[in-house]
């Protein structure tokens, strides 16, 4: 009975939309087709990831995976997070999302400081020297089967653990779209396919609610207005 947490993970549709029109176009196109997908958005399954190794890790900018992010956020404290992104989106049980792979972000405040270290400097000097690391053991001759686990954890550190770290600043304002801690994020690396069956909540403004009604008869989840 607590409101921490919720057991549903909502993805908002339409953040840079310039209309709440093309923000339901948006939300119809991903209830009809059954995918939620990220940029170039092709409903099809995808598992990739950028490194820019030019970028400070800190700036959330050097390992880029291709997902699709949820929010943890109860349905009565969605205010803020609304405010920030859109009035439209759809949410479904957290241990469905669990089993199609989802996995909570692990939030790192980038103005701690331990012995007058700034934590994000520290971050970014450890994850260079790793990287000079993997260029040395890349340069050094291994058997076959070496070689194999190598990639194996590479390919693991890179989707599972750095794909899913993200910087932030505590001391910006809870309605700020900087302030990351307070989506609460989940991610998906690649796309989802999902049944309209499995969507138990439907968020839109409540003058949407009759033309929803029309386009999606066989819909019987929540319906949410905001």
């Amino acid at each position: 009975m607590q409101r921490y947490v919720s057991q549903e993970l909502t993805h908002f549709v339409g953040r840079s939309a310039s209309s709440d029109e093309e923000r339901y176009d948006i939300l119809k196109r991903i209830l009809r087709a059954g995918w939620i997908t990220h940029a170039p958005h092709e409903n099809k399954p995808t598992s990739n990831l950028i490194i820019n190794s030019n970028k400070d890790f800190s700036s959330n900018q050097m390992y880029c995976p291709d997902v699709i992010c949820f929010c943890d956020i109860p349905v009565d404290d969605l205010d803020i997070h609304v405010g920030k992104y859109s009035r439209f989106g759809l949410s479904f049980h957290k241990s469905y999302l669990v089993s199609e792979g989802v996995n909570p972000v692990f939030y790192i405040s980038a103005k701690s400081e331990k012995h007058g270290e700034l934590n994000a400097k520290r971050f970014n000097k450890m994850i260079e020297t790793f990287h000079t690391l993997v260029d040395d053991v890349n340069r050094e001759p291994k058997d076959p089967s070496e070689a194999q686990e190598y990639r194996k954890v590479m390919s693991f550190l890179k989707f599972n653990v750095f794909g899913f770290m993200k910087f932030f600043k505590h001391d910006y304002p809870d309605d700020s779209k900087k302030n990351y801690y307070m989506e609460r994020e989940w991610r998906l690396i690649g796309n989802l396919k999902f049944d309209l069956m499995k969507v138990c909540r439907i968020i839109i403004p409540k003058e949407y609610a009759r033309r929803f009604r029309k386009d999606f008869p066989d819909y019987h989840g929540q319906l949410t207005f905001l």
